[in-house]
């Protein structure tokens, strides 16, 4: 199997499953949605932890699906979640700040868990220690992550007139800043 092809479970997941996170939030909410998602992401994360160079692919691609599928359930319901608890008028800033958060913080992951793995090499272990080590860390903060979302998002409240309900309910219902500039006048 050629190696972009055995890499892509992760990502097929996110393609498949992406679509229907939204749909899955608005029916069961965000608060279970991105809870769930951050659970199967750090236990994916944390079962790539347990890979060694001579397990077959056979027994990796689950563990990439898994946390494709995790991440595909949290990101664009967190982002929903971000937006609803402020009013129409900061729903873009809202949307702009959890994108950046997610950047910010795969940028910062990268470099923790790069430094995880050069520390352990550092100590005398191998490569692929250090890796494992970088996937159990992973693994363990996204899960400490989906803890800490559950709790926040089942006492978060949607702002008094937030921008979310009324997209779905009546989309003329909203006014722009635009708008709302015009009707001063």
């Amino acid at each position: 199997m050629p190696a972009d092809e055995k890499h892509s479970s992760s990502a097929l997941a996110m393609v498949i499953v992406s679509p229907y996170a939204g749909r899955l939030a608005a029916r069961y909410g965000f608060r279970i949605v991105v809870t769930t998602g951050l659970a199967l992401a750090g236990l994916g994360l944390l079962a790539l932890g347990m890979v060694h160079a001579d397990t077959g692919y056979g027994n990796v691609w689950w563990r990439l699906g898994l946390a494709g599928i995790g991440f595909a359930l949290a990101m664009s319901p967190l982002t929903g979640a971000a937006i609803q608890a402020v009013s129409p008028q900061e729903g873009g800033l809202a949307s702009g700040i959890s994108s950046t958060t997610w950047q910010i913080g795969a940028v910062l992951g990268v470099a923790v868990l790069g430094a995880i793995v050069r520390t352990r090499q550092s100590d005398g272990a191998s490569f692929e220690t250090g890796l494992n080590s970088a996937f159990v860390a992973a693994g363990a903060i996204t899960s400490a992550t989906a803890v800490f979302t559950g709790l926040w998002l089942a006492r978060s409240k949607p702002a008094e007139g937030s921008a979310a309900p009324h997209r779905f309910a009546d989309p003329d219902a909203v006014t722009t800043s635009n708008e709302a500039s015009v009707n001063s006048s």
